[in-house]
């Protein structure tokens, strides 16, 4: 492995500008260089900031580390260059969850299963939503803050403030239907 990673470094080194340092940071973080990796891949993705592989390789990189607010924002950038990218929804649906970001898990899960309809990510949705309570207060309060919504009528009220009454004439076929129809009923035996 060292001498497939002197040859690309090689090669890396080599060009002024390369999208090489992607593969050789894969392979120096599998040889146990994560370190190094990391600040390559940090490095080249300065120079190709919409560079999907690598953002979701420092994503990866930095949860395995723990960090998981900074991987929150690479993914973010992924997913606002490509919203369909179902890797990248995968581990911001994980950062949340380890982060106890109930909520915006299962919203990133459920964008996930539109993606990857799998019966891994719907028993990891169904898990996360039956465990989910909604904190009360919050309700409470997003209910209060929101001045759309109005008390629903009772059965008796009517809300008259939208009709709009057209008068419209029938048309002559239609009067003549209707007499034709009257005319029939009153000579019924």
């Amino acid at each position: 492995m060292k001498k497939i990673i002197k040859k690309v470094e090689k090669y890396y080194k080599s060009k002024e500008v390369s999208l090489f340092f992607y593969p050789l940071a894969c392979l120096l973080y599998e040889s146990g260089a994560k370190e190094e990796a990391f600040d390559l891949l940090v490095e080249g993705v300065a120079k190709f900031p919409r560079y999907l592989l690598a953002l979701i390789k420092i994503a990866q990189i930095l949860i395995d580390e723990e960090k998981y607010e900074a991987a929150e924002s690479y993914l973010e950038t992924v997913l606002n260059i490509n919203n369909s990218n179902v890797l990248a929804w995968e581990l911001l649906a994980l950062s949340y969850e380890k982060q106890n970001k109930i909520e915006q898990a299962i919203n990133a899960y459920e964008k996930l299963l539109v993606l990857d309809p799998s019966p891994k990510v719907k028993s990891k949705l169904l898990s996360l939503a039956s465990s989910y309570t909604p904190n009360v207060e919050k309700v409470k309060e997003d209910l209060a803050q929101n001045s759309s919504i109005q008390k629903p009528l009772n059965s008796k009220e009517t809300d008259t403030s939208d009709i709009v009454i057209l008068d419209v004439e029938k048309p002559v076929e239609t009067k003549k239907q209707e007499e034709t129809a009257q005319n029939l009923e009153q000579n019924k035996p």
